[in-house]
Parts: C-alpha cells; structure tokens; sequence
C-alpha cells in the first residue's frame, strides 16, 4: 500500500539511525519508515520483492465472480431492503469462497 494512503503512527520512532555509505537497512514489509538525508544529497535504492497474499488470491478471485462485478442497486425513498438482499448474498459468497 502506497504510503501516502497510509496513516502516519503517532508513536515515536523506534529506530532512529544514520546510513554511511554501503550500509544497508533492511525493513520488514509494513514497518512505517521515513527517510531524510541528513547534509547532503544522498541516493537510496529501494529493492521491494513482490509476494501473493491472501488479499490478492482473494480479490483475483471475486473480481472472477459476476455477482461482485454488478453495480449495487441505488437507494430509493430511504429503502434498502434491495440492496440489503444484494449485500447478504454477496457476504455470503465471500464465506463460501473463505472456505
């Protein structure tokens, strides 16, 4: 998830530390990092390794399914009893494709 979509922790950092030239900092997938350099110009290289979560298997899969495709039914005088129905069939789908 791209940071800027991400909420900033509100915690202090729990590492704080300066690179020298040919260091290497390894951070785990989901830490939280924020880089600066400190009186220089400075060149970092980011090297991320792509894996499959269950997110992906699970949005490969429902984007599969026609039912997940379909636009949800509009709201009319405050009645949802339309789209109430789409939405338990839908959750429905999901529990079967869960298990």
């Amino acid at each position: 998830m791209p940071s800027s979509k991400q909420q900033q922790p509100q915690a202090p950092p729990y590492l704080e530390c300066v690179l020298q030239a040919g260091d290497l900092l390894y951070i785990p997938r989901g830490h939280w990092h924020h880089a600066v350099a400190c009186e220089q110009p400075s060149l970092h290289l980011t090297v991320g390794i792509e894996c499959q979560t269950g997110l992906d298997w699970l949005i490969k899969d429902l984007c599969e399914s026609v039912s997940w495709r379909q636009s949800l039914p509009a709201i009319t005088n405050s009645n949802t009893n339309v789209i109430e129905k789409q939405l338990r069939a839908l959750r429905q789908h999901l529990i079967e494709t869960l298990q």
